[in-house]
């Protein structure tokens, strides 16, 4: 009992600090790994690991030499946590690792390895995947989904000299432009006008705003039911003039090649005033 007090306690930032909570059997993360996806499952697993200040094991900064006991608690703690979210094949067969480092190590030669076949059947998918039938934000999600992948295989490290930067600004470009590719047509000059070019996020917010304000045009009207109180002289009268706002004006229900005429009217007003307010910037 004596001995016991005068083993000072340890600090929770310490790499081999383990919680009482932790246990061998924890579930990292939710979603199995069964040898398909590896990036988004390492993006995964790394997050959760950092989380518990265990990410030096995998990536080998944390070594044995300190205090080795405790650290060869936390190395098998991690290798049960990894094992843990692989599936039964793929762990048994790294079952016998001895460190956490060696079995990142081996998981990545395997399956983080930039595959061919895998690599042209994204870029493939880049090049098929459309909006179609689907808003924007579903498309959004689907093909944000696809450039994740293609980044796990291509990483490209991180430099001082500048370089990064410059290759980054156009990987942002280039998927601007898949991105609007892909778009129904009705939507692409939209952003296409706008001088400069703007990010990714900003396109993806002005034409989820312009999809709403266009979803509301089209609910403007009669229901099909609709049953005018006026006699129908006076109906008539109203469709005398072409002009889809003079309809309007008088109260009248637009006829379908009208309520395509304000569409398009006020879809071209909207675009010349945002041109111009672009412009006056």
């Amino acid at each position: 009992m004596a001995n016991s007090q005068l083993i000072p306690p340890m600090d929770s930032s310490n790499p081999v600090f383990l919680h009482p909570s932790d246990h061998p059997r924890m579930i990292l993360v939710s979603k199995q790994f069964d040898g398909i996806g590896f990036g988004s499952w390492k993006r995964a697993m790394s997050i959760a690991l950092s989380a518990k200040n265990k990410f030096g094991f995998v990536d080998g900064s944390v070594t044995n030499s300190t205090n080795p006991s405790l650290w060869s608690r936390c190395n098998d703690m991690v290798i049960s946590w990894i094992i843990n979210t692989l599936s039964r094949e793929i762990g048994e067969s790294v079952l016998y690792v001895k460190t956490a480092s060696q079995l990142w190590k081996e998981l990545n030669d395997r399956f983080g390895q930039i595959n061919g076949a895998k690599y042209y059947q994204l870029q493939k998918s880049i090049c098929e995947i459309s909006q179609g039938s689907s808003d924007i934000a579903t498309y959004f999600t689907k093909i944000e989904s696809i450039w994740d992948e293609i980044s796990s295989l291509s990483e490209v490290p991180a430099c001082s000299c500048g370089a990064y930067v410059v290759i980054a600004k156009k990987e942002e470009e280039q998927k601007l432009i898949q991105f609007l590719m892909g778009l129904n047509s009705s939507y692409d000059n939209v952003i296409l006008m706008m001088q400069p070019l703007p990010s990714i996020k900003k396109a993806y917010s002005l034409l989820v705003q312009d999809e709403t304000k266009r979803r509301f045009i089209l609910l403007i009207g009669f229901p099909k039911d609709f049953k005018f109180n006026k006699p129908k002289h006076v109906a008539a009268n109203a469709y005398a003039n072409d002009s889809p706002v003079h309809a309007m004006s008088s109260g009248s229900c637009l006829t379908p090649e009208q309520c395509q005429q304000l569409i398009q009217f006020l879809h071209n007003t909207q675009i010349k005033t945002s041109s111009q307010s672009d412009t006056s910037r």
